[in-house]
């Protein structure tokens, strides 16, 4: 409860910081701009879209920068800046450019940018972040101005949904010349809007594509504010200081949708959400020892009652609407064998003072978790908490702001934590990402030879049936190896003023605001 207050007085202040500092960055708009605020769960870290650090970023990187294909709202791949493909061999793609498309700074979008922002990718020098997107990729050549071919180093089945990732983008080339990595503080893309200001912690300001090959927004200008606290975002949108919010609270999802000068906008997402388990810090060295959290926390408690049914309870490593996806979560809530894992793993309460110890030590670990960037994260944090004690384990709950936070994760500071990742339409990409090993979005440190091997296979099998054979193998192994808690598929949610209209949520964590205006 004390915490619950504490949570309450820290919306209060964000709240009259944001009204009284006005930080909606609203201050010299003209009174007849067309102007979308949205209050954001978490801050931008990056706008490199090659060097993106979380799935905010990416969202916000849709915004100003376009791929070669995408994808529609049934996760079928369609053109972007490639306005058609084929495949000339198992390892060799054609793909005709779209020729009327420039960047947001007057340099023309054609064959030679697609190579220098590939090139880029795949640097083994520099390697960026979204890099193991398009790993396989071995050359870019480029045929006539508007025509280039892939090469990937063998027969790779997922390479054409990896293309569309959000973050395999095309970035001006004489941007990246000018600003070399400072490029995510002056990004210059192709996208529907153009970067205009970024205050990092307060806002991102972008403005309209006035010459977007898709057709200009609606929208003159879009204001994008993290307001990470619960309470203060909601608040934020009842008060009329945004149009729009991400993840309003589920407490007031249903007095939301039963007022009329509001929406509640809904999208099943592919995005799990649990407790992750660093495998190389102690305790959590012990597959015991995790197995026996993973018996210790009652998931149904967090789904059905903290998140009042709002998501859905997980039921593997990966969401339902990934390609690959295997349903296997042999865990079911249970202190008893909780408590004899712990046992088996030379963990008792030898002095009797409520908390297992072993070799003169109590099992005392920290739970590391963000403010907002999941639903309920740090109040789950403290349910889990609450759990683990029931079977003598002392745990501390650490809260960080998102962009320290992932720093802490990139360092491998973490005992667990809570996270979440958002998936694409095939297994391979996030599971490659997250437990492959040596990986950099694998911040359980997680490492097996025989995952590795099976994912390999699967990566280059062009046989449907016997590829998801090799990845649910590999998806039976990582669960039976007990590195996550994992906890919840994640919705996603958004809540409007009823005079936003046409704004689009895609299940991949896009954010449709092409068609988007405001009916006032």
């Amino acid at each position: 409860m004390e915490m619950y207050r504490a949570l309450l007085r820290k919306a209060f202040i964000g709240l009259m910081a944001i009204l009284l500092l006005g930080l909606w960055g609203t201050v010299g708009f003209a009174q007849d701009e067309s102007v979308l605020k949205i209050g954001l769960s978490a801050p931008v870290t990056s706008l490199d879209p090659h060097n993106y650090r979380s799935g905010i970023d990416s969202m916000l990187c849709d915004q100003l920068f376009d791929t070669l294909v995408s994808r529609d709202l049934e996760m079928d791949t369609i053109p972007r800046l490639a306005k058609s493909w084929e495949k000339l061999s198992p390892t060799v793609w054609r793909f005709h450019l779209r020729q009327d498309v420039t960047f947001h700074d007057g340099t023309r979008f054609n064959a030679e940018a697609v190579k220098i922002n590939l090139e880029r990718l795949i640097d083994v020098d520099k390697p960026p972040r979204a890099g193991f997107y398009v790993a396989a990729l071995a050359a870019v050549e480029v045929v006539d101005e508007y025509t280039v071919d892939l090469i990937t180093k063998v027969p790779t089945p997922p390479f054409l949904y990896n293309l569309g990732m959000m973050v395999i983008a095309m970035i001006s080339p004489a941007a990246l010349e000018e600003y070399g990595d400072e490029v995510t503080l002056h990004p210059v893309g192709t996208g529907p809007f153009r970067f205009i200001e970024w205050v990092p912690g307060t806002r991102l300001v972008l403005a309209k594509n006035e010459a977007y090959f898709l057709g200009a927004p609606k929208l003159d200008k879009v204001v994008f504010n993290p307001i990470p606290e619960d309470v203060a975002r909601v608040m934020a949108l009842l008060s009329g200081d945004v149009d729009v919010i991400q993840f309003p609270p589920v407490e007031y999802i249903q007095t939301l949708t039963d007022n009329p000068k509001y929406e509640v906008l809904s999208e099943d997402g592919m995005r799990v959400v649990g407790i992750w388990f660093n495998v190389k810090r102690y305790p959590f060295t012990d597959i015991l020892v995790r197995k026996a959290l993973n018996h210790a926390v009652d998931k149904n408690v967090i789904v059905d009652e903290l998140l009042a049914g709002a998501a859905t309870k997980a039921s593997g490593v990966l969401p339902p609407g990934v390609w690959g996806a295997l349903s296997y979560d042999p865990y079911p809530y249970d202190p008893q064998k909780a408590t004899e894992f712990l046992r088996q793993a030379g963990w008792t309460d030898s002095d009797g003072d409520g908390i297992v110890d072993k070799d003169g030590e109590p099992f005392k670990v920290t739970l590391a978790t963000c403010m907002g960037k999941y639903y309920k994260d740090t109040e789950i944090a403290t349910v889990v908490q609450a759990q683990l004690r029931q079977i003598g384990v002392d745990v501390r709950v650490e809260v960080w702001e998102w962009g320290a936070y992932l720093s802490h994760l990139k360092a491998r500071e973490q005992q667990f934590h809570i996270q979440g990742w958002g998936a694409a339409p095939d297994v391979d990409v996030p599971l490659r990402a997250n437990f492959y090993s040596g990986q950099p979005w694998n911040v359980m440190d997680y490492s097996s030879p025989q995952v590795d091997a099976l994912m390999d296979k699967g990566l280059q099998t062009m046989n449907s049936e016997e590829r998801m054979g090799y990845y649910h193998e590999a998806q039976r192994i990582i669960v039976d190896d007990a590195v996550w808690i994992v906890l919840y598929n994640e919705p996603k949610l958004y809540a409007t003023q009823n005079y936003v209209k046409d704004l689009g949520i895609h299940p991949e964590d896009r954010l449709l605001l092409l068609n988007t205006y405001m009916g006032k």
